[in-house]
Parts: structure tokens; C-alpha cells; sequence
């Protein structure tokens, strides 16, 4: 097994149906990726809706909201994948994201990866970051201190943390968890 896919659902079942639907033949019928949906329910109502459309996706029953973080360790636990793409409900895959983010991975010496995120109308979306040196990550976020300290980094050219749009392969310190 090349890939393990991990979808948490907790109320999101309509979103895993069209994240199933947007994605192209080739990641349903290749015997070499897994899709698993951990979900987070009490009620069987995702896996009911899944079973009918989507046979190949296996069920992970928490059984109670046991959170994001807890629904992937569950799901990777019982991963045959070498690789493993944590997916949120409610992306939209475009053709060949999964398959060319995997090919490019592979043949990198990276821990990890995500792609650039776009949304619905193709504006590109926040996707990973770089921590600012000295701790400040955590005052950016500050009233009058945030935009202060924003001002002073791009005045002395300093990299921003947050990449918004990457046109090529970024360097980050971390990437978001939607992908």
C-alpha cells in the first residue's frame, strides 16, 4: 500500500460525499491507495451514506468526539500506507493534486508536505508558515503589538511567516492540516 488518505468526520458527511466525488478515477480504483474515514459521530449516519456509494472507504467508529488529533492517530493506526495524507472533510480535490503532492514527496528528502490551497474561486489560501525567530509567533496575533511587529519585519525585509501563495516549492516550518 503506497498511500493511507485520513478523513476525520464530525458533522461533515456531506463534505466527505463531494470530497469523494471530486476525486478522479484513478484515486478510487488504484488498489495502491486507502481511503479511511474516522468518525466521530454516535450515529452511523456517515457510514450509512458511504457504504451505498463508496464501499472501498473503510470506517474507523470513535463512537463519541474524541477530536481531530485523536480520530487521526485512530485512523493512522490501522493505515497500511508508506505515506499518509490527513484530509479535512471539506476539500474539493483538483485533478492530479493527490498523486503529483505524492510523486513530488517521494522524491524528496521532506518529513512532510502540503500543497497550495485555493479557494472555490481559485484565490490562493493560507498554507503553511514559518515560526518567527525569538518566539514572537505567539504576539502576532496581539492587539497594536501583532500589527507592530508586522510593520518592523517587512521594513527590514524580513520573510513574512505565513505563506499565502507559493508559486514553487517553499521551505516552511509547518503546513496546514487541511492537506
Amino acid at each position: 500500500m503506497r498511500l493511507s488518505i485520513i478523513i476525520v468526520n464530525y458533522r461533515s458527511t456531506s463534505y466527505i460525499l463531494d470530497c469523494l466525488a471530486s476525486a478522479e478515477p484513478a484515486l478510487i480504483n488504484n488498489p495502491n491507495i486507502e481511503w479511511i474515514v474516522v468518525d466521530n459521530e454516535q450515529a452511523n449516519t456517515c457510514k450509512e451514506a458511504l457504504s451505498h456509494q463508496y464501499a472501498f472507504v473503510k470506517i474507523v467508529q470513535m463512537g463519541y468526539n474524541a477530536g481531530f488529533a485523536r480520530a487521526n492517530n485512530a485512523g493512522m493506526k490501522i493505515s497500511k500506507g508508506e505515506y499518509i495524507l490527513l484530509l479535512n472533510p471539506d476539500t474539493l480535490l483538483q485533478a492530479n493534486s493527490i498523486i503529483n503532492c505524492l510523486n513530488l514527496f517521494a522524491s524528496s528528502n521532506h518529513v512532510a508536505c502540503g500543497i497550495q490551497l485555493v479557494y472555490p474561486n481559485n484565490d490562493p489560501q493560507f498554507s503553511g508558515s514559518k515560526f518567527v525567530k525569538g518566539g514572537l509567533n505567539h504576539t502576532l496575533e496581539l492587539p497594536y503589538w501583532g500589527p507592530t511587529i508586522k510593520f518592523i519585519a517587512s521594513s527590514v525585509k524580513i520573510d513574512k511567516p505565513a505563506i499565502i501563495k507559493a508559486n514553487n516549492e517553499q521551505l516552511v516550518d509547518w503546513v496546514s492540516g487541511a492537506f
